[in-house]
């Protein structure tokens, strides 16, 4: 396969079946196809494959020496653009290699008299203002290269205790820094020609930098500032944890100063230091990063931090947080990047080092501070994992669907194959902020409550302004039992019932009412009956007394009987009415307190037999003043009328009520007593007041009486 090259007006051929990564493999070609943005398509018995060499922005270079084919395979260890524009790149295991602005080897004699001086395992370069190159290298060899004489020192100094010079700078002064494996930060004093210990690390020094103002700034696995006239420390950031004060790993690798008071620290995350604050902020996978281990830090000629990483090259503009990630989609090959292995070219030019080459690109070609976004489209909806016709949805006024079908996803692109752009959506009704897209371009809700939404995706521009916005209106329908009419339909039905409950409660009360005032009547016409009666017996006596005092002595007693039975009566009628006696545990208490004083008094022996079913049964006040006044009668009929000496008194839960039993054996009662008639009526005409069932036997085998009150509940 051929591809014509326009600069160079003739046709390259393209190495086919290489098996390497990322080349083109097939037998048969059958189509080619351009799309609008140049992109080439060529179908394939092997498949389907596309490439745009006017999109391949990022050039390897690899390790190789003037006039030689071979390819070195060495780490980049550093790389310095020198004064005449040539770059001059370290390597560990292959010495230097030299290259034009073009980026092919030269002829240099500072490569070729390192290799004189064996200079193979090299670790810093720096280029002083008088055009000699400073080189360290492993064991604490020191070689530089005089550009006056035109000639290479090569030395071991007693200082560096022949540990690997890994680091040079130059501060403000014209002096030089040098960091080394075992620790040790060493001083040149250019004046005097001079070098002495100047701070002891204890720590291999992975970073030496000057800042805007030339004081020095040293990376191990904390970082501090050395003032670069009398060596003291200006300032110290240790690690701890990502809680703004600290550094959140002591695994560090570079240094850069973005302006006067913010220094980028990059390594396992990036810390950013506010240093009139001494706080930090954090950037990480969490915040967008393509991974949490950074290598290198460049700040470009426009002012934004490029940063090389296990997963690509990441860009981000700290005034606007736009950012960018580039991979191997993008012509970025190779991304095992060399600690502290960078430069930044006076063309603009960035340049990071890698496991085998040098990795080129110009910054303003990815990434324009005034880009235009592309248009955003929704390529797919998904409901429950059900494909949905996107185009067919965008052209209605809104999706509907009912109140199950409500768990989305949505898939949408630039529909761009050269470029990589940033995309955000929200969900208005959910989200409250725009959220920026994972590479999979993909937004996930699930289980959306009933209502009205609207899903937006766009794309940021330079300033972070959300443009081509897509939108698409969501109806999810309510349930009945969530609409307003169920809604209205409750707080009517819920009215009626308390409407009802209301008339109910009213009617209770009433009837209590009615037989409070009832028995209030029964009373007051019963203790009347009883003071006329005492009245006119104490009239009686009165008359008596002189002429038959036996005689008044009966009246007296009848009296006191009278009275007796009216405060009794009066006691009955007082604790039926009483709602602290509405359990059935009370009623029970009483015939039994009834019992004992009727024992006591007529010398009646009762035994009582109560179901324990009986004890959750409720009367209203009517039915338990009858009942206990029932009892009551039925037990002073066998007891006091009729002289029982035994009466056996039974208590059970009928189906539907309560049944009362007594009990006299042996006891008949009279038919022509009038005390005995007049008790039997009552029991009956009590027993139908409630609704209750009263059977009198008596024969000469005994008596048997035998009430049954139906149960209803209270309200």
């Amino acid at each position: 396969m051929l591809v014509h090259v326009n600069d160079k007006n003739n046709f390259e051929v393209v190495p086919l079946n290489s098996f390497e990564e990322y080349n083109i493999t097939f037998e048969d070609s059958y189509t080619f196809r351009h799309d609008r943005e140049n992109n080439t398509w060529i179908t394939t018995d092997n498949g389907l494959y596309w490439f745009n060499p006017q999109a391949n922005l990022f050039r390897s270079t690899p390790i190789r020496r003037f006039n030689s084919h071979k390819n070195l395979k060495a780490d980049v260890t550093d790389i310095k653009e020198l004064h005449n524009g040539n770059i001059l790149v370290s390597t560990w295991g292959a010495g230097l290699v030299e290259y034009d602005k073009n980026f092919d080897p030269v002829n240099s004699p500072i490569v070729r008299q390192g290799l004189e001086k064996d200079e193979g395992m090299v670790w810093s370069i720096l280029q002083r203002y008088n055009g000699d190159v400073w080189r360290g290298h492993q064991d604490g060899w020191l070689y530089i290269y005089h550009a006056k004489s035109n000639s290479t020192e090569k030395i071991q100094l007693p200082v560096f205790r022949k540990k690997t010079i890994r680091q040079i700078a130059e501060d403000r002064n014209g002096n030089l820094w040098f960091g080394t494996q075992g620790g040790d930060v060493i001083k040149w004093v250019a004046q005097s020609d001079s070098f002495y210990l100047a701070k002891k690390m204890n720590k291999m020094v992975k970073r030496l930098y000057a800042d805007n103002k030339g004081d020095i700034w040293i990376v191990t696995e904390k970082v501090i500032k050395l003032n670069a006239d009398d060596d003291s420390m200006m300032h110290e950031y240790v690690p701890l944890k990502a809680d703004g004060r600290h550094l959140p790993s002591p695994d560090l690798n570079d240094i850069k100063q973005y302006d006067d008071s913010t220094f980028i620290i990059a390594g396992e995350q990036v810390s950013i230091l506010n240093t009139n604050t001494g706080m930090f902020r954090y950037l990480s996978s969490n915040t967008g990063m393509p991974s949490d281990y950074i290598s290198n830090v460049v700040i470009s000629k426009d002012g934004n931090p490029w940063m090389s990483t296990e997963n690509g090259i990441y860009v981000r503009n700290f005034k606007t947080t736009v950012s960018s990630t580039f991979g191997p989609e993008d012509g970025l090959i190779n991304s095992k990047f060399a600690n502290a292995a960078s430069c930044l070219l006076r063309n603009g030019t960035i340049i990071f080092g890698t496991n085998r080459d040098i990795l080129s690109f110009d910054p303003l070609k990815l990434y324009s501070p005034e880009f235009a976004p592309p248009h955003v489209e929704i390529t797919a909806v998904k409901l429950f994992n059900k494909n949905l016709l996107a185009d067919s949805i965008l052209k209605l006024k809104r999706m509907e669907v009912k109140y199950f079908e409500n768990s989305f996803v949505f898939q949408f692109s630039t529909l761009s194959f050269m470029w990589k752009y940033n995309t955000v959506y929200m969900m208005e009704g959910i989200d409250k902020k725009w959220i920026k897209s994972s590479s999979s371009n993909e937004a996930v809700y699930s289980y959306l409550p009933p209502g009205n939404y609207v899903f937006k995706v766009g794309a940021p521009d330079s300033k972070g302004n959300i443009r081509n916005i897509v939108s698409m209106p969501i109806h999810i329908e309510a349930p009945i039992w969530k609409t307003w009419e169920f809604y209205t339909a409750l707080l009517l039905l819920g009215g009626l019932i308390i409407w009802r409950l209301y008339k109910e409660r009213k009617k209770h009360w009433k009837n209590i009412l009615y037989m409070r005032s009832t028995i209030g009547k029964d009373l007051h016409n019963e203790v009347r009956t009883t003071l006329k009666n005492i009245s006119a017996l104490s009239e009686i006596a009165a008359i008596k007394a002189d002429s038959n005092q036996e005689q008044a002595k009966d009246y007296i007693r009848e009296i006191k009987q009278k009275s007796r039975r009216s405060v009794i009566a009066m006691d009955d009628v007082m604790w039926s009415i009483d709602p602290a006696n509405d359990s059935m545990n009370k009623i029970i208490d009483r015939i039994y307190e009834i019992a004992d004083t009727l024992t006591n008094e007529y010398e009646t022996r009762i035994d009582i037999d109560i179901d324990k079913n009986v004890q959750h049964l409720r009367f209203s006040m009517k039915e338990r003043l009858e009942f206990m006044m029932i009892y009551k009668r039925a037990v002073l009929l066998l007891s006091r009328d009729s002289h029982a000496k035994h009466i056996k008194l039974d208590l059970d839960k009928e189906k539907g009520g309560l049944s009362l039993k007594l009990f006299a054996e042996g006891t008949l009662l009279s038919e022509f007593d009038q005390k005995v008639l007049k008790s039997v009526e009552e029991i009956k005409t009590r027993a139908a007041d409630i609704n209750a069932v009263a059977e009198i036997q008596s024969d000469a085998s005994g008596t048997a009486i035998l009430t049954v009150i139906h149960h209803k509940k209270q309200a």
